[in-house]
């Protein structure tokens, strides 16, 4: 009697994006409402003009209005479709953030936002504290972008790169 083997093979992929980046401007919001937009170019090679506001509250309870605006080149996509931009703190101050991004399909991304700044406490015009305010308060920043119909155009911002606006119960 002849025995007869069967060989089953497996196969190990490795994930990448399944989609090209769409060239364009895209435009979405995060879940504290709070906007998000940015340019794709170069192909699908590159995220540029990001522009996001956070809100931020602070342990006093008052709320600061964040955001930031980057417009100095190139931010790699990755092979896997994700990009990155991160500052980190700086002499003399404490600003910091993390945003992350992934694209899901050739015209879209979500991602998140991790952005925290120093601020004083402050009661009438006395200062109290100082004390770090945090976007993932309550909980974590989570955004979504989709490229948006009609030609891609350079984002202009009404605003400086960085900005703040503190509110506070305390006024």
């Amino acid at each position: 009697m002849k025995k007869f083997v069967l060989v089953i093979s497996t196969t190990l992929a490795i994930a990448f994006s399944a989609y090209a980046q769409t060239d364009g401007q895209y435009m979405g919001s995060t879940s504290q409402g709070q906007p998000i937009r940015f340019m794709v170019t170069g192909g699908g090679a590159c995220v540029e003009q990001v522009y996001f506001s956070v809100v931020l509250s602070c342990p006093s309870g008052a709320s600061s209005y964040t955001g930031a605006g980057y417009t100095s080149g190139c931010l790699p996509i990755q092979p896997d479709g994700s990009f990155s931009w991160e500052l980190q703190p700086f002499d003399g101050g404490f600003l910091t953030f993390l945003l992350e991004g992934f694209f899901v399909e050739a015209d879209a991304a979500n991602g998140t936002i991790d952005f925290q700044a120093a601020a004083l406490h402050v009661k009438g015009s006395e200062i109290v504290d100082t004390q770090l305010c945090d976007s993932n308060i309550p909980s974590p920043v989570i955004w979504s972008a989709a490229l948006t119909a009609g030609p891609a155009e350079p984002l202009e911002f009404d605003r400086p790169q960085v900005f703040t606006y503190v509110g506070s119960k305390d006024r």
